[in-house]
């Protein structure tokens, strides 16, 4: 018994100590919130008004950006801008494979919206609209990488694909 009595004051002494650390940590977020002037709503950071508008004024305008950019970073850009055929190319094989196989063996779909989060050029007024659209396209290239294995990894046993999982019954994974 006084293990088990041990054992519940410890829990016990957990859970408060977690109460007051949550405490704490909401604290200091609403002075944060309070110190740099922003509020969340619905999941997304929302400035105030003043603090949007001392952030377009710093916001550099595209010429000044482009004129202050590496020559590094504008010898890359095409290169770069270049993925985006092959990431679409890819999203659409997995996006056909994932409709035309799941649906075959009867597995699940994978929704693309549970992995899809391209909010950033919100969150940043002071982005000019070449460092906005590098955001959405971060994001969207995050989305396709994180995703594929989810989309992938559910394999038919009759394909002949082997299993990680010893043992494994109908459809095994790979990822």
């Amino acid at each position: 018994m006084k293990d088990s009595t041990t054992l519940e004051e410890l829990v016990t002494r957990a859970r408060k100590a977690q109460q007051e650390l949550e405490q704490e940590l909401d604290l200091l977020l609403k002075e944060k919130r309070s110190k740099f002037q922003y509020q969340v709503r619905r999941g997304r950071i929302i400035f105030e008004r003043q603090i949007r508008r001392l952030h377009k004024r710093q916001r550099p305008g595209l010429w000044q950006y482009i004129r202050n950019a590496p020559i590094a970073t504008i010898a890359s850009a095409p290169i770069i801008c270049g993925m985006i055929l092959p990431l679409v190319f890819l999203d659409l094989t997995i996006t056909l494979y994932q409709q035309i196989c799941f649906r075959i063996y009867a597995i699940p779909m994978v929704r693309r919206s549970d992995y899809l989060t391209i909010d950033r050029h919100y969150l940043l007024p002071y982005l000019n609209l070449i460092e906005k659209v590098n955001c959405v396209y971060i994001s969207a290239t995050a989305t396709v990488w994180s995703n594929m294995p989810a989309r992938l990894s559910a394999v038919p046993k009759n394909t002949g694909a082997r299993s990680n999982t010893p043992g494994a019954e109908g459809i095994h994974t790979n990822m």
